[in-house]
């Protein structure tokens, strides 16, 4: 028995009918560049040999496929025939294939795979790889990495954070287990009260969600401790781009569903299955991840020029009752993102908005302005915290406060008018001191008029200083 590769199975040949031939492919003439739909032909040079006589009919079929998807775009074949009849040898041929190009512009990656056959039986199998440039290629994109993550350290608490939890489970902030810092989030999963629905998972962690403009990739790095006693539990980060959403697991059991239950819109990565009794480190290359999980079509939409929601999740789950408090442990959380970045003879803004919340609301923004490569950051956050009271806190750095709306603006401008007028009134009341008036012999107040004794210095009535 022979195994050879086929392109996308090993396909199994009887021993007897292999006789040991081979193919290969020799080249393949192709242009370099074609443009977006263009027709054009592909030319691949094979050669099949067998060292012993084979009496049978043999033939050699190409398949020009695209190596993304792995679909057969067009498929020839070399007629080789009774060239092994009377004895062993090698026939070459070539093999042409009529393509058209893709409507988007970019690398095309393509092979050509040369297939073998003994009537119906294949022998052997032979690929090459190659690429076509299609359209003009796109000059390098100048990327800035800006952090879309608030408070990824919870030394603030939750503030920034939006909580899920209730009756089976809850969120509270560490001082004891912490990577670093003086706090860090513990998350607890308890078992669901009576009644509760058993089949749906209980989900409690905590999230932010972001709108991020030019976006082209994504990074996190996460450290988290777990005390998870049961195998009906799971502790994940999720991270959703839009309407794609890809889950890693950095705890799962084999009585979870956590292992099932993938969509086209929802894939899950499975990196760790055993208790972090210790701190353990996630870190992700996230754009690389949904390009690799999700099609080019829908991998595309979400790094493109609009903006793109981008939702990050620390969550516990629980499957039906949990015989004891289950445990996860977050600290030191960074997501940053990879965005379409400024030259040094331009002036970029780059604007990210938590979008809000129903449990919270969470307005960032992060201005990145460039101009001859200084950047400056300005950042304001509403947090909404536990209980009823709303927290506003500024951040202010490069000695440039950041305001948050336009209300406060004008609070600004009505706040200095009446300083201005308070100001102009107390002038007015404190003029310099002036002589008083003299009529008939008599003495009067320069400011109200009242009679003065001969050698008062001040006015008995409205007190203002006589000279």
């Amino acid at each position: 028995m022979v195994l050879i590769w086929s392109g996308i199975a090993l396909v199994a040949i009887p021993a007897g009918y292999s006789y040991y031939c081979t193919v290969q492919v020799d080249s393949v003439d192709h242009p370099t560049s074609v443009g977006p739909g263009q027709s054009f032909q592909v030319n691949t040079h094979v050669t099949a040999s067998c060292p012993a006589q084979l009496p049978d009919f043999t033939s050699v079929r190409v398949d020009v496929v695209d190596a993304t998807s792995n679909v057969a775009l067009s498929t020839g074949e070399f007629v080789s025939g009774y060239s092994f009849a009377h004895g062993g040898g090698a026939a070459s041929g070539v093999v042409t294939s009529n393509l058209n190009a893709p409507s988007l512009a970019g690398p095309w990656s393509l092979l050509a795979e040369a297939l073998f056959y003994r009537g119906s039986y294949l022998m052997s199998a032979a690929q090459q790889p190659f690429t076509i440039q299609v359209g003009s290629p796109q000059p390098p994109e100048s990327l800035t990495t800006i952090t879309i993550l608030q408070n990824g350290g919870f030394e603030n608490g939750t503030a920034n954070w939006q909580l899920m939890q209730g009756s089976s489970g809850y969120d509270s902030i560490s001082t004891s287990v912490i990577h670093s810092g003086s706090r860090a989030l513990a998350t607890t999963l308890v078992s669901p009260p009576p009644g509760s629905n058993l089949l749906a998972p209980t989900v409690v962690g905590v999230s932010q969600t972001a709108s991020v403009s030019n976006l082209r990739g994504l990074t996190i790095d996460a450290w988290y401790v777990t005390q998870i006693l049961t195998s009906q539990a799971a502790a994940r980060v999720r991270v959703k781009i839009n309407d794609l959403t890809l889950n890693y697991y950095v705890r799962f059991g084999p009585l979870t569903s956590a292992t099932s239950g993938d969509t086209a819109k929802s894939k899950s990565l499975f990196l760790s299955n055993w208790d972090c009794i210790s701190w353990c480190e996630v870190s992700r290359d996230v754009g690389a991840d949904f390009r690799t999980m999700f099609s080019a079509a829908a991998g595309g939409s979400i790094f493109g020029s609009g903006p793109a929601t981008v939702t990050v999740a620390l969550e516990l789950l629980g499957y039906g009752i949990i015989p004891t408090s289950q445990f996860i442990f977050w600290d030191d959380v960074q997501f940053n993102a990879q965005v379409l970045g400024p030259t040094s003879n331009s002036l970029t803004t780059f604007v990210v908005e938590p979008t809000s919340t129903t449990a919270s609301t969470t307005t960032n923004e992060v201005m990145i302005s460039t101009s001859q490569e200084t950047v400056t950051q300005n950042t304001a956050l509403t947090n909404s915290q536990t209980g009823n009271e709303n927290v506003t806190t500024t951040l202010e750095q490069n000695g440039l406060p950041a305001i948050s709306n336009s209300s406060g603006l004008l609070v600004v401008i009505v706040a200095a008018v009446l300083i201005a007028a308070a100001v102009g009134y107390m002038l007015l009341r404190k003029k310099a001191p002036s002589k008083p008036d003299v009529k008939g012999g008599k003495r009067y107040c320069w400011n109200c008029g009242s009679e003065l004794r001969q050698n008062a210095g001040f006015c008995g009535k409205c007190g203002s200083e006589q000279r």
